[in-house]
């Protein structure tokens, strides 16, 4: 049912089906809570006045939700979300929180271009969540990057292969910008050149790669240190103190493995 306009809410709640396509749609919210795809689920460019409940659906294939346009509180509301392939959130355009507290995405998640405004709360989520194949806020693309206007939340959440934040507009001016304590990475942090209003906050965070950060604003407070207390391959940071660089270098962490508390 691609290119449709629905006057009411779809309702697949519970529902166990194949192909779900409504690419190109106007709706007035999806309901998809607890329902189970077996193969592709394709939300690509529809607009939707309300939220989109994916609460414990669980897709085996990929969940395409390319240039969705979403108002709502939350816009996506997908805690619990099984995702066994990639998901793609590439360019979506949200009013109100994503929130996927608890989801697991066996393949990658790709926030390109995205751009999420909550400025009285969270923008992205991802408390707890849990990706194999690494996270996407930006590309080599110039400019194609998640735009955050809120806070943006990952704390106790799992990244394999690598998180990459570079170039992103991270903004909170008026507290939080990113809090992502107790985050594990099984590899590199990116947050180079990140163009960040607000503090960061990745103290107990676990990373398997070196760390980049550079702030666009010199004052921005981080809390990691700006020397590291050992060149040992395992290096245990206390970092009570905001971290602050006034020549707006990169900070690197120079172990293969480096953990913050």
């Amino acid at each position: 049912m691609t290119g449709c306009t629905f006057d009411q809410e779809p309702r697949l709640e519970a529902a166990s089906t194949k192909l779900i396509d409504l690419t190109g749609s106007r709706l007035p919210g999806v309901l998809l809570r607890d329902a189970r795809i077996d193969g592709l689920l394709r939300l690509a460019d529809c607009r939707s006045t309300h939220s989109v409940r994916l609460t414990r659906t669980h897709v085996t294939g990929t969940a395409d939700l390319t240039g969705l346009h979403v108002s709502g509180a939350p816009a996506l509301h997908a805690d619990s979300l099984v995702v066994e392939r990639d998901l793609l959130c590439r360019d979506a355009d949200n009013d109100g929180e994503l929130l996927m507290w608890r989801a697991r995405i066996g393949g990658t998640l790709f926030l390109e271009g995205a751009r999420i405004v909550n400025a009285e709360g969270a923008t992205f989520n991802g408390d707890g969540i849990v990706v194999d194949g690494g996270l996407f806020g930006s590309a080599r693309l110039p400019g194609h990057t998640l735009v955050s206007q809120g806070v943006l939340r990952l704390q106790d959440a799992r990244i394999s292969r690598c998180c990459v934040l570079s170039g992103a507009p991270l903004n909170n001016p008026a507290g939080t910008a990113v809090r992502a304590e107790r985050l594990h990475v099984d590899g590199p942090l990116a947050l180079d050149s990140a163009a960040v209003e607000g503090t960061v906050q990745i103290s107990g965070s676990a990373i398997q790669a070196p760390f980049n950060f550079r702030a666009h604003d010199s004052t921005v407070p981080v809390s990691a240190p700006s020397t590291p207390h050992s060149q040992e391959s395992a290096a245990t940071w206390s970092a009570p103190q905001a971290y602050r660089r006034a020549d707006k270098s990169f900070w690197t962490a120079p172990t293969s493995r480096a953990r913050w508390t």
